[in-house]
């Protein structure tokens, strides 16, 4: 039996064709196209297609089928038409519609299928009906639009109110402000001619300490001697000398809160205390009697002593 030989250029022709083979599969692969199933381009115009991308997916239901090809403008330059592919397991009846949506909110497109029940189906190259779904920006922008023309309709009423309150404000203000100005004016007028003394007095003044800065050095320079000898004469012993006039004061006040001496008998002994004071009480009593009834204590008659003695003692008592 006989080998087959191969020839070398028809084995380096064979590996360049696997690899052109390898090459367009990936290539296709990598653009996101069905490599191993059969697809069907399809068209669809739409007047904007803003934010789609070649690549970009085709979804059936929310699960991709398919994916966008080209994007290019019309020929007529009105609109935009996209080519785009979808699995032939997706059957696209006539009235389907190729609505184009956004995935995200930083505004990815893509195209959603919509497949209406029929038993009509497109062909090859055929063109669905093409509709464009806001995104979540726009359809948040598109409801608060009445709210932001009513906001702005308030604000502009708001500025008008502030705009007639502000203008009669500042004319107040002005004619505060003028007022002010004007009793300021006469003030100062008033008061001139007393500022004007009191400046030529300070001038004055500032003259005389020029004048006399010489005295006034030596009367600190004298100042400054007396307090150096006032802190250098013997201040230490005389606060010696008072501390033992304290203690012995200190002492004398001890002695007579214990009692001890006649001015401490005084002070502490209550008993004593009544005695002088009943004995002041009877001395003014008779000083009182004496001045109303001065014959009872005067007498010249040599008898009748011994019964006037007896009369000022009752008078005492």
């Amino acid at each position: 039996m006989k080998k087959l030989k191969i020839s070398n250029e028809t084995l380096v022709g064979a590996l360049a064709a696997i690899a052109i083979v390898v090459l367009i599969l990936g290539f296709n692969f990598l653009k996101g196209e069905e490599v191993f199933s059969t697809t069907t381009n399809y068209y669809v115009r739409y007047e904007n297609a803003s934010g789609l991308q070649n690549s970009a997916s085709v979804l059936n239901q929310g699960v991709k089928v398919g994916s966008v090809r080209r994007v290019t403008l019309s020929k007529n330059g009105q609109g935009v038409d996209v080519q785009f592919y979808v699995n032939d397991k997706v059957k696209v009846t006539k009235g389907s519609i190729a609505r184009l949506i956004s995935t995200d909110l930083f505004g990815t497109k893509a195209l959603n299928i919509v497949v209406v029940p029929g038993d009509e189906y497109l062909g090859r190259n055929d063109t669905l009906l093409g509709t464009v779904e806001p995104s979540p920006l726009e359809a948040l922008g598109t409801d608060l639009n009445p709210l932001r023309e009513k906001a702005e309709h308030l604000i502009t009423g708001i500025d008008t109110l502030v705009s007639a309150l502000e203008t009669e404000r500042i004319k107040a203000i002005l004619a505060n402000i003028e007022n002010t100005s004007a009793a300021l004016n006469e003030m100062v007028s008033a008061e001139n001619s007393k500022l004007n003394r009191m400046l030529a007095n300070v001038e004055s003044i500032t003259s005389n300490l020029k004048a006399n800065n010489a005295l006034i050095n030596a009367a600190l320079t004298n100042v400054h001697a007396i307090t150096d000898s006032i802190a250098k004469s013997e201040l230490t012993s005389t606060i010696a000398t008072a501390k033992v006039v304290m203690d012995k004061t200190n002492a004398i006040m001890q002695k007579i809160n214990q009692g001890e001496g006649s001015l401490g008998l005084l002070v502490n002994d209550k008993a004593l205390y009544n005695n002088l004071n009943q004995t002041a009480i009877d001395l003014d009593k008779l000083l009182l009697n004496l001045k109303k009834n001065p014959k009872r204590y005067v007498h010249f008659s040599v008898f009748g002593k011994k019964e006037k003695e007896e009369e000022i003692e009752n008078t005492v008592k």
